[in-house]
């Protein structure tokens, strides 16, 4: 990773961390220490505060919030990730579908020791640099997308989404084939996927909030459900992100523009009010 010429490090204190989660953080780092992803060290230039994600599983995430820091300065790294649209055309004609998921995804990516400086957090248990791509780095996408894009590159039947992987076959044998190839690929890699998030030759699986089977695509029954209770916007901000959940389930609502217009004249142009909303949402929910 690259700063811009010129730019100065940046240290910032340690937050504080909440008394009911802080042996949890604690454990956190002392494993990543343990797993060889971070490192303890007495001094940096470059400081960045932790910002501890707690999971749905009751699991705890560290993140650097690195957008204080480190990313106003970086040179981004420019590499697409993949349309949906696209990734989803790529399995037709799969009858079964298997799920692999990543564990620790970016933090099986290693970064030189050039870059290790840059990404030193800075927490209450003193400082530590990261070994590994981290989470909460503006790059992180794009060198962790590009990479397994390389990983997978050739194989047939298998697309990935960042830590996400799905594979599928013409037919038990084809699609048997093609999960080897990907696992030994994997392998050779030294990456390692989490078992019981994985799912093997299934009729369906649930990937990137959409139900993939072999008759086509179809909506994820949680996001349509999502949309329907979703509170009406009371706001610009509320309408443009109400807006932003809808078009996600673009493509299965008939002639979507004509509902959208009114809501889309509210967004530019404020000043109109927001009370035609209620309407015009209710008739957008009765298409999902």
């Amino acid at each position: 990773m690259n700063i811009k010429p010129d730019s100065q490090p940046k240290y910032l204190k340690a937050r504080t961390v909440p008394y009911a989660i802080k042996p949890k953080v604690e454990a956190d780092l002392e494993l990543l220490v343990t797993n060889g992803a971070l490192i303890p060290v007495t001094h940096s230039p470059w400081a960045t505060p932790i910002v501890p994600i707690v999971k749905k599983n009751g699991s705890l995430r560290i993140c650097g919030d690195f957008k204080v820091t480190v990313s106003p300065v970086l040179c981004a790294e420019q590499y697409p990730l993949p349309c949906i649209d696209d990734l989803f055309a790529g399995l037709a004609g799969g009858q079964k579908f298997s799920k692999i998921d990543l564990s620790q995804a970016y933090l099986q990516m290693h970064v030189d020791e050039k870059s290790q400086e840059l990404l030193t957090i800075v927490t209450h248990k003193g400082l530590y640099q990261y070994c590994c791509l981290p989470f909460g780095i503006m790059s992180a996408p794009a060198l962790f997308q590009r990479a397994m894009d390389q990983i997978l590159c050739g194989l047939p039947g298998v697309q990935c989404y960042l830590d996400n992987i799905l594979v599928t076959g013409r037919n038990e044998e084809d699609h048997l084939k093609n999960l080897e190839a990907t696992l030994q690929r994997l392998e050779e890699y030294g990456l390692q996927v989490r078992k019981d998030k994985c799912e093997f030759f299934q009729p369906s699986v649930e990937y990137l909030g959409h139900i993939t089977d072999a008759a086509g695509l179809h909506k994820a029954p949680a996001k349509v459900k999502a949309i329907v209770e979703a509170p009406p916007p009371r706001n610009v901000s509320q309408l443009r992100s109400f807006l932003g959940l809808l078009n996600y389930y673009g493509k299965f609502i008939s002639q979507l523009a004509t509902p959208l217009k009114p809501l889309q004249e509210l967004r530019t142009r404020p000043e109109n009010g927001l009370k035609p909303v209620l309407l015009h949402v209710t008739k957008l929910r009765m298409h999902c």
